[in-house]
């Protein structure tokens, strides 16, 4: 080990070198142009949002708003239709939009009655008649019983006259009626005191469904059980009759239902009846529950079938479909037609406009203050930071309209009338330290040294990484001191989080590449001579994610090397088995964690990110950590490869290597082969001695 804290210390410091890293340093710092678009409200052509007429909710859903109108303009039954997509971007709204956009064109919807048989109880007929028509049917027979329990024999007989002419042509219909007379005629034979009524009562019919003679019925089913899609029914203790309450799939009758999948997921009995009666087309009578405690007969229940008409378009994201597929292989057949929404769009100025649009009719909606154009213009920046790209918008809808309506709330607090930018962004912070405790106890346990966190001076064997702690609105970053250790052996990489059981399957992976990687550059034509470990210090939770493996590798070469690496720059980014640096997650969220813990250290210009150059396009930093950009007191560097980064943490030439494979004398690689060479000559020597 002297040894190589030599070669550390002798390493030159020529010019030409210092040259080549000024050079690097400029090539992949970072100007503040490039850590956060920034719209300007003055190009934005209003005012406030009293200008902006509201915009329709289907921005950058084109594909899925294809697939809603091929699968809604093919006549006949099936070819229901998979929404898939994040909950919150706006599924349910466009597809209402669309459905919109047939209402005009389309005809009446009918009205659907059930016709009891006069032999059979609870045995029903269906019936469709025009909307409206239903309605008489009903009527007329009411009127029917009642002048039957009058005796007027005069009066029923012109209604069942009037009823005929009606219905005339209506072959079921006049067959319905011939058997209603019959019945009711029974009751006018015998003495009126000892009539029984029900067998008429049970005979007369129902509508279960009124037709529309404008717009689509379209109904929306959040708790799909059996009585929610299929309905229930009850029996009337004083007439015995068995009354049908539709569930929504008899309700959208001629239209569309939309059902959450989410529980169909977690419920496979309720996703089964919903498939049976997809598969078949058709809706079982005796399949619906009795309404409340079961206290009606079996005898009592309703038999037969009734048409399913209504499409059906079940919401799911990808977690719920892959569910739904392993319980169900058959649901390509079943849903035929899959409407995919995005859950981003790219950033144009029509999209930026469109959006804005799309905000304004929320705006109105929840009766909020107008926004001025700052303040649209942080929200349309706030869109791409919530999308991870600065060249694209969100279309997570519900996110951005809770954010206008805290916005407007807070304006309201202050006294004004039009939400500022100021508003925003105070909004945004407060929503940042309304989950911020265990956040700010992390950081304070660094500051305190109760976690081991160096941000200053010169460590070898020892780089800080950037680790993701919690999830959704409690996530946070927390810097993360890797060290790795080495000495002479057989070649292998110790990941100490897996064989603590503390490491995921991804992790471990990005460990495995990263050996492979050095292995390959640094002893291609023979075995790794060295055992090396890596950890993550005070970790005590499972770790998992190849994020951290670019800062790994840099820990494990400045333990073989003797190199001492910066501790004032952290690492995050993954990298593959030829040392290119590839994307990662979560960079706002990375870069701005780190920035925070060394504001509240003490920012002297030396703290700094390195980071993916692929990564580039998806920062949207907050405008504190660009000021402190412009003001030299902090760097983002975006690097490709290992070698960038590692010139960077050690202010070392990372090196070339000839046709011949030998690295420069003085750079950083150099040094790395010379200390593999040697642990191999120490291997060798203790063989020997053993031997």
């Amino acid at each position: 080990m002297p040894l190589l804290r030599r070669i550390h210390q002798r390493r030159p410091a020529n010019k030409a070198r210092t040259v080549t890293l000024n050079s690097l340093i400029m090539t992949t710092r970072l100007t503040p142009d490039q850590l956060r678009h920034f719209t300007d409200p003055s190009q934005l052509g209003f005012t406030t949002t009293d200008e902006i007429e509201p915009g329709l909710p289907c921005l950058g859903q084109e594909r899925a708003v294809a697939a809603l109108r091929t699968g809604l303009t093919i006549p006949g039954p099936g070819f229901h239709i998979l929404a898939l997509g994040a909950e919150g971007i706006g599924r349910t709204d466009c597809i209402f939009s669309v459905l919109g956009g047939f209402a005009p064109t389309r005809e009446a919807t009918s009205d659907r009655c059930l016709l009891p048989d006069r032999l059979q109880q609870g045995l029903v007929e269906e019936l469709e008649l025009p909307a409206g028509r239903g309605t008489v049917l009903i009527e007329g027979c009411g009127e029917l019983l009642r002048a039957t329990l009058a005796r007027d024999e005069s009066l029923r007989s012109r209604i069942i006259s009037d009823l005929g002419s009606s219905f005339s042509g209506h072959q079921r219909i006049s067959d319905y009626l011939a058997s209603l007379d019959a019945e009711s005629a029974l009751l006018l034979e015998g003495d009126h005191k000892d009539v029984d009524v029900k067998p008429l009562m049970r005979m007369l019919p129902q509508r279960v469904v009124a037709g529309q003679t404008e717009g689509i019925p379209c109904h929306i089913d959040r708790t799909p059980d059996p009585s929610s899609l299929l309905g229930s029914y009850a029996v009337d203790p004083e007439s015995g009759r068995t009354l049908l309450n539709p569930g929504s799939l008899l309700q959208a009758s001629g239209g569309c239902l939309l059902v959450d999948g989410r529980l169909l997921a977690e419920n496979i009995g309720w996703w089964r009846t919903l498939r049976d009666v997809l598969r078949s087309g058709f809706i079982s009578l005796a399949a619906i529950p009795v309404a409340g405690p079961p206290q009606a007969s079996p005898a009592a229940a309703l038999s037969g079938y009734v048409r399913l008409t209504a499409k059906v378009i079940l919401l799911c994201d990808q977690f719920v479909l892959d569910r739904l597929q392993e319980i169900e292989p058959d649901m390509e057949r079943i849903f035929p037609v899959v409407a995919e929404f995005g859950s981003r769009v790219e950033r144009t100025r029509k999209t930026v406009d469109d959006s804005m649009r799309i905000m304004t009719a929320s705006i109105r909606e929840h009766g909020c203050l107008p926004f001025s154009s700052g303040a649209m213009a942080l929200m349309t920046d706030l869109s791409s930071r919530i999308a991870g790209a600065r060249d694209k918008l969100s279309l997570y809808r519900s996110g951005l309209s809770n954010l206008l309506r805290e916005a407007s709330h807070m304006a309201v607090l202050n006294g004004s009338k039009i939400v500022s930018a100021a508003d925003v962004q105070a909004i945004v912070e407060q929503r940042m330290s309304r989950v911020a405790i265990a956040r700010d106890e992390s950081m304070q346990a660094i500051l305190k040294r109760e976690t081991l966190v160096e941000l200053s001076g010169l460590r070898c064997g020892q780089v800080n990484g950037l680790t993701v702690v919690g999830s959704g609105a409690q996530a946070y970053i927390e810097p993360a001191r890797i060290t790795a250790a080495v000495r002479a052996g057989d070649g292998a990489i110790i990941d100490i989080e897996r064989e603590a059981d503390l490491g995921g399957s991804i992790h471990s992976k990005g460990v495995l590449i990263l050996a492979g990687f050095l292995g390959a550059r640094y002893s291609p034509h023979e075995p790794l001579s060295l055992i090396a470990s890596i950890v993550v210090e005070q970790n005590y939770s499972e770790l998992d994610g190849d994020s951290a493996s670019l800062a790994e590798t840099a820990a494990l070469l400045s333990a073989v090397s003797g190199i001492s690496l910066k501790q004032s720059l952290a690492l995050t980014g993954s990298i593959d088995q030829h040392g290119q640096v590839q994307c990662i997650g979560d960079a706002n969220m990375k870069i701005e964690g780190y920035f925070d813990l060394c504001k509240r250290a003490g920012l002297d210009g030396s703290h700094g990110v390195i980071v993916p150059h692929g990564n580039i396009n998806d920062l949207m930093l907050k405008k504190e950590l660009v000021q402190a950009v412009k003001n030299d007191l902090f760097s983002v560097h975006a690097v490709t490869d290992i070698d960038q980064a590692m010139a960077l943490m050690s202010d070392m030439p990372a090196g070339e290597a000839d046709e011949q494979g030998i690295f420069p004398t003085g750079s950083f690689n150099h040094a790395v082969v010379s200390a593999v060479h040697r642990y191999a000559e120490e291997k060798k020597q203790q063989e020997n001695k053993d031997d």
